[in-house]
């Protein structure tokens, strides 16, 4: 199946299968409802309803889940130091309107896209919410794809469904394993120390970010579809990130994050943090070079 201009592929083991493709069938069809509502390509989504009454100052009532996803884009917020912003959605969108740039916009330029108050500044009570931002613009595109498929793989075990893995595009999103074999996940490197390899995980989420298959050009130079909201610009350091987390919002969130800083400070800033590991290859100088968080290789064997 396909959601969030992804595929989505579904693995599940079951003893009795009475009923599966029903359950899966209902739970893609919630997940549709929460997808469209969390969509701001969706006219009418509750996300771009949001935004459009912010301009009359007051709470609005919004639905769970993206209830759900404002907490967790402030939570990501905190903890990335202002790196990861939902709320430059309009920057991001500017960006994305093209991937051939002949120059670097000016910084007076990209300065209009950017919200007058920025994510931790939303307030929310229960199930509403106030940011009072007018033109207010959220991209949930850094942690919504994680977030949907470890819902997903949450529901399918709720339902009976425990061992299950989700394959939302790239993002993987894994649930308990199959006796005692772990679920393999494949890892591709080439940097000349290592070669492919199998990440062994269960009840755990893999993401991977980067400009190997996303990358805009601006004028002879390639940079990121990463955008730092610090500088208002892509990327210029080019990596590719592989993260590992309890969460699938949270690899998803880590793998963008971690492609903003430099390498060496995204593995320290990994090794800072519980249940969190990243690998990165990484671009210097004519080499490719890899190095990787102090708990990743448990996860990785042959």
């Amino acid at each position: 199946m396909e959601k969030m201009a992804s595929p989505f592929d579904i693995v599940i083991y079951a003893y009795d299968t009475t009923g599966l493709t029903g359950t899966v069938n209902r739970i893609s069809r919630e997940l549709d409802d929460i997808i469209f509502e969390i969509n701001h390509y969706e006219e009418n989504s509750d996300v771009n309803l949001f935004c459009e009454k912010q301009v009359s100052g007051k709470k609005i009532s919004i639905s769970p889940d993206l209830t759900t996803l404002l907490r967790l884009s402030k939570e990501a917020y905190k903890l990335s130091n202002g790196k990861f912003d939902v709320s430059v959605g309009c920057l991001i969108h500017f960006w994305k309107s093209k991937k051939n740039w002949d120059s670097m916009p000016a910084d007076s330029i990209l300065r209009t896209f950017l919200p007058r108050k920025n994510i931790s500044n939303i307030r929310i009570c229960g199930r509403k919410a106030k940011w009072g931002v007018e033109n207010a613009c959220l991209d949930f595109g850094g942690l919504g794809k994680g977030y949907v498929a470890q819902k997903f793989v949450d529901e399918l075990e709720a339902s009976g469904y425990p061992i299950a893995l989700i394959n939302a595009g790239g993002d993987i999103v894994t649930g308990e394993s199959k006796g005692n074999e772990p679920w393999k996940v494949g890892v591709e490197l080439k940097d000349g120390s290592l070669e492919s390899q199998i990440l062994n995980i269960n009840n755990y989420a893999v993401a991977t970010s980067g400009d190997m298959y996303q990358y805009i050009t601006i004028g002879d130079e390639r940079f990121s579809h990463i955008i730092d909201p610090e500088t208002m610009k892509p990327v210029k350091h080019r990596t590719n990130v592989t993260v590992l987390a309890p969460e699938g919002w949270k690899a998803d969130f880590y793998a963008s994050y971690f492609s903003i800083l430099p390498p060496s400070k995204a593995v320290e800033k990994a090794n800072s943090i519980k249940g969190v590991e990243v690998l990165i290859s990484f671009v210097e100088g004519e080499r490719i070079n890899t190095t990787w968080s102090d708990g990743f290789m448990k996860f990785m064997k042959k």
